[in-house]
């Protein structure tokens, strides 16, 4: 043999040991991990029964891992368990990285994944795409802007985007984008206005929408294509007013320095968008002050105010609420709360004689009940064996979270169904 054919073969070998011929490292997809589901604090994902990435916490994102090129079964676990939430088949594709999103609510997990190898966007412009992976907020509309100050008087970027898959790519110029996502068609509805964030030229950013302990409100992971993430984490918190006085009267809600809510009793507002946090409320009725309280309102959570009794002794209490959608798509939520001032007892809620609350204190809200949808001959609010409020005949909707409430006095009670979502 020739001394170049020997140099040819040592040739080869260095290349077999740096690239393993094709067969190495070079051919495993890189994989990272948004852990979307707030039911699912952390999780563990297992690909081919390899445990891979760990304790990924919910509303993170992780680092990149190797996962080798292969169709297999990528399994989610609790962290640190075994026993699967989720099981499903996965392709990867050699030297592709990927990023998976896993969302949804107990019992009910989904996958969603897109490669990140597309070319880069237009010198001097930038690409935005939209995954809604909270299944509790619906239909939203996505707006941006690098001079408003709020989302007014914007055309929205893209609409209706409700499902857990990404949408079509929006081309902007290269800047630095306040971001805004109301509820479809209604701009009014402020699910989340985002901080300032860059988006460099030719980049290609994912902003991944995820789930709020109330339902309603968002926050957000934007994820440049095989870079770091940027949480965008909301500072709000919702609030309605529950005007339950006996007389009649209107109810004024401040704030802070800004008035917020204001209806005649008895009746319920809508929520309304606030700052979260430590929060001073000053409560007027029919323009008399009536009581202050400090209320500390978690970001993303939804809450309603209940003004209860006479004008001369009214009182007020906040109940925490939990508009996230019931977890079995044949069923409702539904939950009793109490205003009722004439009772030092407790009530119950019943739908066909069958309970749904028990033992509601005055100014307290009971736990949601899971309830099967349809037509109900009566739903009874009742103190010990006295009924208080009967309401017959009520359609109860599939997929609907609703609050029973029972206000007034003993002379004059009150009953109020209402749909919360």
């Amino acid at each position: 043999m020739t001394k170049r054919f020997y140099l040819f073969l040592a040739l080869c070998a260095s290349l077999f040991a740096l690239s393993g011929c094709g067969g190495g490292d070079s051919d495993n997809a890189r994989v990272r991990i948004v852990n979307a589901s707030l039911d699912h604090a952390s999780i563990d994902v297992f690909f081919d029964d390899e445990r891979k990435h760990t304790a990924v916490g919910s509303g993170t994102v992780s680092t990149y891992l190797d996962y080798k090129k292969d169709t297999a079964t990528l399994k989610v676990t609790r962290a640190g368990n075994s026993a699967s939430v989720l099981e499903t088949s996965f392709t990867t594709a050699g030297d592709v990285p990927y990023t998976i999103v896993i969302y949804g609510s107990e019992g009910n997990l989904g996958l969603s994944a897109y490669s990140e190898n597309e070319a880069e966007a237009s010198n001097d412009k930038t690409k935005v795409r939209v995954m809604n992976a909270s299944t509790d907020a619906g239909s939203v509309d996505f707006f941006a802007s690098t001079s408003a100050t709020s989302v007014s008087d914007l055309l929205a970027r893209s609409s209706g985007l409700g499902s857990a898959t990404p949408s079509a790519w929006v081309e902007l110029d290269k800047g630095t984008y306040r971001m805004w996502f109301t509820a479809n068609g209604d701009k009014e509805d402020l699910r989340l206005a985002t901080q300032p964030i860059p988006l460099d030229n030719k980049k290609l950013n994912t902003v991944v929408l995820l789930p709020t302990t109330g339902g309603a409100l968002l926050n957000a992971l934007v994820l440049e294509q095989e870079k770091a993430a940027v949480t965008a984490l909301t500072t709000s918190a919702r609030l309605r007013l529950v005007a339950g006085l006996d007389q009649g009267e209107r109810v004024a809600v401040t704030v802070g320095d800004n008035r917020a809510l204001s209806n005649s009793s008895p009746s319920i507002s809508s929520y309304v968008t606030i700052a979260s946090g430590q929060q001073s409320i000053a409560i007027t009725a029919n323009g008399q002050p009536l009581t202050t309280i400090a209320a500390d309102l978690a970001a993303g959570s939804d809450n309603t105010l209940i003004t209860y009794g006479s004008a001369s002794s009214a009182s007020a209490k906040i109940v925490s609420d939990s508009n996230r959608l019931p977890t079995q798509s044949s069923r409702l939520k539904m939950r009793l709360v109490n205003g009722f001032a004439s009772t030092n007892g407790a009530l119950t809620l019943s739908a066909d004689y069958l309970p749904v609350a028990s033992g509601v204190a005055l100014g307290t809200a009971s736990a949601y009940s899971t309830v099967t949808s349809g037509v109900y001959s009566r739903i009874d609010v009742a103190e010990g064996n006295t009924p208080i409020y009967v309401a017959t005949d009520i359609t109860l909707q599939t997929g609907g979270v609703y609050s029973v409430f029972q206000l007034g006095t003993r002379a004059n009670p009150v009953g109020v169904i209402r749909r919360d979502r």
